[in-house]
């Protein structure tokens, strides 16, 4: 996954490879990937805001365990629109 987000200008950059997952295979494929890749994004920036809290490693690993399993709440009632129902239940529940 190549995305790259540009704060200052507020653009977002995609590679050929990302954008033919997002858009090739069954709906079930595309909504795992879709959501794989708003989750990696999203630890990304968790991992920053940790990361500039300045804790022990030990308290900072298990902020990132609390804060990766609201992310997948999170994703499960504010999922993107045309997310498959089946992706939507494997990710967030079963992973």
């Amino acid at each position: 996954m190549a995305i790259t987000v540009d704060q200052k200008t507020l653009t977002v950059s995609v590679d050929n490879e990302t954008v033919r997952r997002l858009t090739e295979g069954t709906d079930f494929q595309r909504g795992i990937n879709g959501l794989a890749m708003l989750d990696e994004l999203m630890a990304e920036m968790d991992r920053d805001i940790v990361a500039a809290l300045n804790i022990p490693k030990k308290q900072h690993k298990r902020f990132l365990k609390e804060m990766a399993k609201k992310r997948r709440e999170i994703l499960k009632k504010a999922h993107p629109p045309g997310i498959d129902a089946d992706a939507l239940k494997v990710f967030c529940d079963e992973l």
